[in-house]
């Protein structure tokens, strides 16, 4: 009984650890979330703080562009970092979510003068991130000024394009990233700057901590107290700021007269086709070259090409015993001996073979040249004689017949133009940065114009 009370006890101490094990974890889980997942949370607000301070750049630089300081031929730009924009005053330094201060000299705003309005390139570079608006200005009916940003509604929805494809934001697919990289040149198609609604959930404060937050609003710059009075005319070239009005009007002031050649009509001649040439052949002197001739003829005894046999005497060489009569040929011949036939003796069943002796004579043979006398040069000498050759030579060419046009001068009398212009002027007053300090998503600051910048301090 002891050993089985033993045994339950085990069991159940074994199933309670595992218990306390599990339950442990999960606390651990809700404790200390992932990395993911607290990247997952924070990203949303280093995106906002992106934006914010993209927006910022861009609407000091509106302010700052007016029409003296932008590009005034087609293709030109005019450029400014962010350094410069420190320097001029027209922002205050610029941080990321981890408040540290954007570069300098690769954050800026480039503007780049097009057919019938400006492109500018806000570009902001901040630690791991860097991307860039392009904002597109020019003089559109709407504008309350001489220059301001095309409407949303003229251009598609809004998006800022990465730069440098190794720069990107913490997380892998951040909300206001396309997913593909364009081209840093400008597109045709009108990009408009985001508008940026802060998250309504503050973060996460530590327990016993209270923090406010920074807001800035850009107030632009302001023109009033414009002059009633317009100048006087001028043919002095005047163009329109955000200070000054301009009006111009063109008159006919002379002409201007040219002589042009104009068409009366047509006519035919004929003409010579070059692409159809005439020769003819020409003999012409070359030079001399020296031959031989003959002086004197006469006949002289000469080989005829053939040849003739010549014999030797006959002479005794031999004599031959022979079965059969030989025959004789023109070098060798045989002359029996009489009485000397004589059978010869043979064995049984054979019949007897009758032999004769021959005296063999021979003689040798010469072919001999036969000649006759030939007519032919006895004697030769040497003279020169002048030597021609025969060529093409180009006579002229063939004619076709063309039909050809008739000009005549005629007078023609231009108007001369000129442009005459007047202005009136108005008192400026420069923009400015406004900060204040607030609770998290203060939407009474925000409606009248305030964006957060990211920055927060202890309360």
């Amino acid at each position: 009984m002891y050993n089985e009370r033993r045994d339950n006890f085990s069991l159940k101490d074994v199933i309670l650890q595992i218990l306390f094990v599990v339950l442990f974890v999960f606390l651990l889980m809700w404790l200390f979330p992932s990395k993911q997942f607290v990247k997952d949370t924070v990203q949303p607000l280093y995106d906002r703080i992106f934006v914010e301070n993209i927006l910022i750049m861009k609407d000091a630089a509106k302010g700052y562009y007016t029409n003296e300081r932008l590009p005034q031929v087609v293709g030109e730009k005019a450029s400014m970092t962010l350094g410069k924009m420190y320097d001029e005053k027209l922002v205050l330094p610029i941080k990321d979510s981890n408040g540290k201060l954007c570069d300098e000299d690769g954050s800026y705003v480039e503007v780049t003068k097009k057919e019938n309005e400006y492109v500018m390139k806000v570009n902001l570079k901040c630690s791991e991130q860097e991307n860039y608006i392009l904002v597109y200005m020019g003089c559109y009916d709407y504008c309350k000024t001489t220059i301001c940003e095309k409407n949303t509604q003229d251009v598609k929805s809004p998006v800022i394009i990465p730069t440098n494809p190794k720069a990107s934001s913490p997380s892998k697919t951040p909300s206001t990233t396309p997913s593909k990289t364009p081209s840093t040149t400008p597109s045709k198609t009108p990009i408009p700057t985001p508008t940026v609604t802060p998250p309504t959930t503050p973060p996460t404060t530590p327990p016993g901590k209270e923090y406010i937050y920074e807001y800035k609003k850009i107030v632009n710059g302001t023109c009033s107290d414009w002059s009633d009075d317009w100048s006087k005319w001028s043919i002095t070239p005047k163009y329109s700021t955000d200070t000054q009005k301009v009006q111009k009007r063109t008159e006919v002031t002379g002409y201007k007269t040219t002589t042009e050649k104009r068409l009366v009509g047509t006519r035919t001649k004929t003409v010579l086709d070059t692409t159809k040439p005439i020769y003819k052949d020409e003999r012409y002197y070359v030079g001399t070259v020296k031959k031989d001739y003959c002086k004197e003829y006469g006949y002289v005894l000469a080989n005829t090409g053939e040849y003739r046999n010549e014999y030797s005497s006959w002479s005794y060489v031999r004599t031959d015993k022979l079965a059969y009569v030989p025959t004789d040929t023109d070098t060798t011949r045989y002359v029996v001996v009489p009485n000397s036939a004589q059978v010869e003796d043979c064995t049984v069943n054979c019949s007897g073979k009758v032999t004769m002796l021959y005296r063999v004579y021979q003689r040798t043979v010469t072919k001999v040249p036969v000649k006759q006398n030939v007519y032919t040069c006895l004697a030769t000498g040497t003279k020169e004689e002048a030597v021609y050759n025969t060529r093409k030579v180009l006579t002229g060419y063939q004619t076709k017949t063309i039909t050809e046009n008739v000009y005549r001068d005629v007078t023609v009398k231009t108007p001369i133009y000129t442009i005459y212009y007047r202005s009136k002027t108005c008192k400026y007053t420069s923009g400015s940065v406004k900060t204040k300090w607030s609770y998290y998503n203060d939407q009474s600051l925000i409606n009248d114009g305030y964006k957060m910048t990211g920055n927060k301090k202890e309360k």
